[in-house]
């Protein structure tokens, strides 16, 4: 295997850091798909300081737990990543509501991607923080995490197909 080569057998045993550095990634572009949506400065100001906040968030994880990257889940920037997405949906749907894109506001793919996002994690932030408590209980534990998938993905897919379907019209 080409990877054997290059990285420690005990880093390719067990997967996390591939996980955890795809979240912290994932975070960051949402967090600029945000700077770059929003026209006003002040809403730019805040995804900056959100920007800031998480990379902060970053740095008390590792600080708390230098080894968390390899062994487990990050929740300290699941919970900060979070956050970021809330707030910047908070945003968005201010933004949304005082002008007239409301009236179209299912043709928007950001409004689907944000719908989905904030689902998905507000959903699974409280099953992955007590995650030890769902042993006993694993059909629910994976009842919410599928759910929850369905509804992050399967509103990335409408976005996806009613933005297509827009485009093609506009350039008609």
């Amino acid at each position: 295997m080409f990877l054997k080569e290059f990285v420690p057998e005990n880093l390719l045993a067990r997967n996390y850091w591939v996980y955890n550095l795809f979240r912290i990634l994932t975070f960051y572009i949402y967090l600029l798909y945000f700077f770059n949506y929003f026209k006003q400065r002040k809403d730019k100001v805040i995804i900056c300081g959100l920007l800031l906040i998480y990379s902060i968030g970053i740095g008390i994880e590792f600080i708390i737990d230098s080894n968390s990257l390899f062994e487990g889940n990050q929740m300290i920037i699941r919970i900060f990543g979070s956050f970021g997405i809330l707030i910047g949906a908070i945003l968005y749907f201010g933004e949304v509501f005082n002008s007239d894109k409301v009236l179209k506001i299912y043709k928007d793919l950001a409004f689907w991607l944000i719908i989905g996002s904030v689902f998905y994690y507000l959903l699974t932030i409280p099953i992955m923080m007590f995650g030890k408590f769902f042993q006993r209980f694993q059909e629910v534990y994976v009842t919410i995490l599928f759910l929850s998938n369905i509804i992050l993905y399967g509103s990335f897919i409408i976005g996806f197909i009613i933005n297509a379907k827009t485009n093609t019209d506009r350039n008609k």
